[in-house]
């Protein structure tokens, strides 16, 4: 366990996040080496796939349903950490609100 100020961190494999929080500033936090780093800036979109767990190929479709990135003159393509959890918060499932929808909808039905 590596400790800095309040945060604590356990080593794991370079660049997975292992740590948000308001110490922080929400920032993930990950250990490269022996050293803690903030992830925060600018990421490869390679970088963005591995940041979320997710393939290359599923990120690079994510930038043509709006993950906001740029595109340099040699075409390298970049994003931020904090875009990439804006893009994936849109997803965000709240079983409670499902719930309720579906009861809606129910009574709607049954209504007709």
């Amino acid at each position: 366990m590596v400790r800095v100020g309040n945060i604590q961190a356990l080593p794991v494999e370079d660049n997975e996040p292992v740590y948000s929080s308001e110490e922080s500033g929400g920032v993930p936090i990950v250990m490269k080496g022996s050293a803690i780093v903030a992830m925060k800036g600018w990421i490869k979109i390679k970088g963005a796939a591995a940041y979320s767990g997710v393939s290359v190929r599923t990120a690079e479709g994510w930038l043509k349903q709006g993950l906001r990135f740029i595109q340099l003159p040699t075409g390298l393509r970049l994003t931020k950490y904090e875009w990439i959890d804006e893009f994936l918060e849109r997803y965000s499932q709240d079983p409670a609100n499902q719930i309720d929808e579906m009861v809606e909808q129910v009574l709607a039905d049954i209504q007709k």
